[in-house]
């Protein structure tokens, strides 16, 4: 008897375990078509991919800012704004952060101000303040002055050193850290990118599983992972051919007024890493997002846009060269010539 209880257990958790996998990776794929759509112009059908894609899990709150801005400024669908607005609540906004765009909002600022006042955070302050204080001493460290080197570098490995223990030790204590429980988690990137320059720390230790618990956005982590592991594995920029989801400075990058992207080498291995982790967007949607970015003054912001700084002469010069390549078929890529109005 005892055994087919086990049993019976085990197989319930591997049914969840099941339609947890199953319903992420219909979240993403929603998500991904929206993203394409607005890519488009096409911010109807946008609207709705997003309203389908929380139906299928707790929604990111990036997400829910991106169908909020979506359907008040340009399908102007009210319902579905405020529904989202109640959501971004619940994950901590406050409402001081739309305030001074009250004007675009005007139709449904009296609704706003509602939600805002009678809807209840989910965010844990305790949680919220441990990572706050990992973000602050991250930053502290290194915005004060040293005596040489010696001592910055001793400094900062120790606070590092000392986070990320902190940071462990949170994810030990607490059942669930996402946007809607600690509210501050995106701040930390900068901290997960200094410990891989400091400690060689690679954030798939921590995030990895959150990312397939879907307590962490992936593609936030997609970026962060390849960036992090272009600053231990490579430290000097150039074109790298190989990359784990295909997203680092290597791959997506600007030079004065030129952006590029590069196709990795290893684009089918992009592609299935990509899936492991339930997201519909391939490569060459990623890469149709970035040329999006580089072409349109937009809050929609995908990804952060990365640069390579030279001297101009150096610049100029890297650029035409990188072009070369490109117009050759030695590398696979594009370039776009960035507007002026967005230089």
């Amino acid at each position: 008897m005892r055994k087919s209880t086990l049993t019976f257990i085990l197989l319930i958790a591997a049914v969840l375990c099941f339609a947890q996998k199953s319903s992420l990776k219909k979240y993403y794929y929603w998500i991904n078509r929206a993203e394409l759509a607005i890519c488009d112009s096409d911010f109807q059908r946008a609207s709705d991919c997003y309203d389908k894609a929380f139906d299928q899990h707790r929604p990111f709150n990036g997400h829910v800012y991106y169908a909020f801005k979506v359907n008040t400024q340009f399908v102007h669908n009210n319902e579905r704004a405020l529904r989202y607005f109640h959501i971004l609540c619940q994950s901590g906004d406050d409402i001081e952060w739309y305030r001074e765009d009250s004007v675009i909002y005007a139709s449904i600022w009296p609704q706003m101000k509602m939600i805002a006042d009678t809807t209840k955070t989910m965010v844990i302050p305790a949680l919220e303040e441990a990572l706050e204080n990992i973000r602050t001493s991250d930053q502290k460290v290194r915005r004060q002055m040293y005596e040489d080197d010696e001592t910055e570098y001793n400094t900062i490995r120790y606070t590092d050193s000392i986070n990320l223990v902190l940071l462990k030790d949170l994810y030990h204590r607490y059942p669930e850290i996402s946007d809607y429980t600690a509210g501050m988690t995106p701040a930390l990137q900068a901290f997960y990118t200094h410990a891989a320059i400091t400690l060689l720390f690679d954030p798939q230790d921590i995030l990895y599983n959150e990312v397939l618990k879907g307590n962490v956005e992936a593609s936030r982590y997609v970026n962060l992972e390849d960036n992090c592991r272009c600053e231990f594995l490579n430290p000097s920029f150039g074109i790298n051919t190989s990359s784990v989801y295909g997203t680092n400075v290597t791959y997506s990058f600007v030079i004065d007024s030129v952006g590029f992207v590069i196709q990795p080498d290893n684009v089918k291995e992009v592609n299935a890493n990509r899936k492991k982790i339930n997201l519909s967007e391939t490569w060459r949607d990623y890469a149709k997002k970035m040329a999006f970015l580089y072409m349109n003054d937009s809050e929609f912001s995908f990804y952060p846009i990365k640069y390579q700084y030279y001297m101009q002469d150096e610049a100029l010069q890297k650029i035409a060269e990188i072009k070369d390549l490109i117009d050759k078929g030695v590398i696979k890529g594009n370039y776009y010539i960035i507007p002026q109005a967005l230089r």
